[in-house]
């Protein structure tokens, strides 16, 4: 009825109708995780996992795990692709593109939160010659997925994990199309993004096809509907953007879930703060150091006030830190020992430094960490 009324005010108002997959978009049922068992995820990763980030694999799992997950960095984007294909085990091998500054991480979060995969199941690809007939979980970079693709393409993984795919925003580079190929063998496809380029959405349709190659056509259609594309005398322009609020609205539906630090902040626990005084014991210092410490303590209390005494004060504060070395030390090694995370590993510590010389917080670290091998030793 409103449409007939429209055509009445034709041509002062023209109307034109929505193309037909952002319909069917919005017809698509509402996600009820109730539905969706993640028993099937290895226990100690399913425990690990936060509130919001059982929210991005309950979404994957909806998506039949072809999705982009675009949360904030830091916000465990490694644990929910894990979860997701560990959901799908019947479709292994998995194949992880990532960057090489990264590589360690997920293999440690692999063998830290998947024991059931053993560490010989995992790999590392380093050359085009490398074998990877018996793989289960093979790791490689983006340059090398490249370079192996023919060798990949034979394997015929069933879940493809790329990280940074923001990197693959170019159609046309040859990195893109061999994560094309593959993606199109593949069952799941799992792209993970910091930063997905929602300003300017010529950069994501490569990344939407690797989940979806058939959604929005070709790339003629999708960059003029959202890329406020022309044609110059230059070549089709498709730098522009438009409706770019109803491709958020569509990607929100049918491809990505994202989620930024402020708002998960939110659901976190408070943090924290605690003041330890330090058992330092004196009576272990040196006869040399005992005579050292006093003669600046003395020679910073005979000094008036001004530039000479903040000077010798704060030489005093840096040489008696060392004093406190064994002793924040030992308070460390102490929760590290009894504060196991609940999954029995040892729980992660950031040591920040703050005005202390940086000689002695070296030696602390260090010593800190003999003493932890140490115990690790004994146990």
């Amino acid at each position: 009825m409103l449409h007939t009324k429209l055509l009445l005010l034709q041509p002062d108002v023209i109307t034109i109708g929505l193309p037909q997959f952002v319909v069917n978009s919005f017809h698509m049922a509402k996600l009820d995780n109730s539905k969706i068992d993640l028993s099937k995820i290895d226990s100690k990763l399913q425990n690990a996992l936060m509130p919001f980030q059982k929210e991005g694999v309950y979404f994957g799992i909806d998506k039949n795990g072809r999705c982009l997950i675009a949360d904030d960095m830091g916000l465990g984007k490694t644990f929910q692709a894990l979860a997701i294909a560990d959901y799908y085990r019947d479709d292994w091998p998995i194949l992880i593109v990532t960057t090489s500054s990264t590589k360690n991480i997920w293999e440690e979060t692999i063998h830290k939160f998947l024991p059931s995969v053993s560490i010989m199941d995992t790999q590392y690809m380093v050359s085009t010659k490398d074998y990877i007939g018996d793989t289960r979980i093979l790791i490689t970079s983006h340059d090398m997925m490249t370079r192996a693709l023919s060798k990949l393409v034979e394997k015929r993984f069933g879940i493809i994990i790329i990280d940074e795919s923001h990197v693959l925003k170019n159609f046309k580079a040859k990195c893109t199309k061999a994560a094309i190929e593959l993606c199109k063998i593949a069952r799941r496809v799992i792209l993970l993004s910091g930063t997905p380029a929602l300003s300017r959405p010529s950069e994501l349709y490569s990344q939407l096809s690797l989940i979806d190659h058939k959604f929005f056509g070709s790339f003629y259609e999708y960059s003029k509907r959202y890329c406020d594309a022309k044609a110059t005398k230059f070549g089709w322009d498709a730098t522009g953007k438009s409706n770019l609020q109803e491709l958020e609205l569509i990607l929100s539906k049918h491809f990505m879930i994202r989620r930024t630090k402020d708002e998960v902040l939110k659901s976190l626990p408070e943090k924290k703060r605690q003041v330890v005084t330090l058992d330092v014991d004196l009576k272990q210092l040196k006869e040399d150091e005992q005579i050292h410490f006093n003669t600046l303590a003395s020679k910073c209390n005979k000094l008036k006030m001004g530039p000479d005494k903040q000077g010798a004060l704060l030489l005093f504060f840096a040489e008696t830190s060392k004093i406190k070395i064994p002793s924040v030390r030992n308070v460390i090694a102490t929760v590290f020992g009894v504060c196991e995370d609940h999954q029995g590993g040892w729980s992660r510590c950031i040591l920040v430094r703050s005005n202390r010389p940086l000689s002695s917080f070296c030696a602390m670290v260090i010593g800190l960490g003999e003493a932890l091998m140490g115990r690790l030793a004994s146990t």
